[in-house]
């Protein structure tokens, strides 16, 4: 059996879960996650229903555990019925799409606009868009762009990571000067248009609770008064360059752990469980079989601290019942033979029990 459980005082216990009651309260009502300062709807870090901790190394949900690449040339949806997506590509089924002309109605046109996806063999994710050139006519204003490109990449193990840029960014209003769009701009750049047009994001990132990242290199967020209606992130609005990486999460680690009587003969029955050493956290246990071993599986990498909890009789636990043991992903390791003593029938106290 695999238990993800903190060890705490009852009234910890208590405290903690009127905690969790009232989160989940406010969560309900609003509809959202909170967000971290910095960061754009990110996870929390906490276990969620299914046992999984968010964005930890731990496993991630299913549709993230062999990883994930996506990528989009450019989206354009604004209020008079404009909705279009142009190159899109997603790991495995479509890793690879372009094209080199792509007309938005009325509104203008981009070109060269390209997309890639793809997750390695080991699990390392890699997405890159991009596009040549845009002019798109947002009403009131005209949006002028070079090349526009982002790209993200998540190593196994390491956060993942990403960049992006524009070149020759314009934003027109008739009878005022060109707003410039830097090219350089740093994560989460905003950019107010003039006249109460909207706003330019620039090289924007979103981290979600399962380790993905998605960078999108420009986003315009068109105003009623520039588009007709409200903007939002996932409303009107036009995403140029936009990429997601999420790499596989590490592999799990185990520690095999092994009983043995005063003469070294294996002990089936005797309990063992292990917890992580940073924080308490137990994370799982097992049961020796008939020749003294089992197995503590699905562990985070990392020293944990692993104990005898029961042994059947006429066996008695160790004078140490516990060991640190340094778990590695993706490997076993042998924290070695527990010796174990054996209680002497009809003696109590110090002489009941050799080894």
């Amino acid at each position: 059996m695999l238990f993800r459980t903190a060890r705490m005082a009852p009234a910890a216990v208590m405290v903690g879960l009127l905690a969790v009651w009232a989160a989940g309260a406010a969560q309900t009502a609003t509809g959202s996650t909170p967000a971290v300062p910095g960061e754009a709807a990110p996870g929390d870090g906490a276990r969620n229903g299914n046992g999984l901790r968010n964005g930890d190394g731990a496993r991630h949900r299913d549709g993230l555990r062999d990883g994930a690449a996506e990528a989009t040339g450019l989206s354009v949806r604004l209020g008079d019925g404009t909705d279009l997506r142009a190159a899109e590509a997603v790991h495995p089924r479509a890793p690879e799409r372009r094209e080199e002309s792509v007309r938005l109605g009325e509104r203008g046109s981009a070109r060269e606009v390209t997309a890639t996806a793809d997750v390695g063999a080991a699990g390392n994710a890699r997405a890159d868009a991009a596009l040549g050139a845009l002019e798109l006519d947002f009403g009131g204003a005209v949006l002028r762009t070079g090349a526009v490109t982002a790209s993200c990449t998540a190593a196994r193990g390491e956060p993942p990571a990403g960049q992006a840029g524009v070149t020759g960014g314009t934003v027109t209003v008739a009878g005022l000067p060109p707003v410039e769009l830097p090219g350089d701009a740093a994560p989460g750049t905003v950019v107010a248009l003039p006249a109460e047009l909207g706003r330019v994001v620039l090289n924007e990132r979103e981290r979600d609770g399962y380790g993905s990242l998605t960078v999108t290199a420009l986003r315009l967020e068109p105003s009623t008064r520039a588009d007709g209606r409200a903007a939002d992130r996932h409303g009107t609005g036009v995403a140029a360059a936009r990429v997601r990486c999420a790499a596989a999460p590490p592999e799990p680690a185990r520690i095999a752990v092994a009983a043995a009587g005063p003469g070294g003969e294996p002990v089936g029955g005797a309990a063992f469980e292990a917890v992580r050493a940073q924080d308490g956290l137990l994370e799982t246990d097992c049961v020796t079989d008939d020749d003294g071993r089992c197995e503590l599986f699905e562990l985070d990498a990392g020293p944990h601290d692993v104990c005898v909890v029961t042994v059947p009789p006429p066996w008695t636990p160790p004078g140490q019942r516990c060991r640190t043991v340094t778990a590695v992903a993706g490997s076993t390791v042998d924290a070695g033979p527990f010796p174990l003593g054996r209680r002497v029938p009809g003696r109590t106290g110090a002489g009941a029990r050799t080894g």
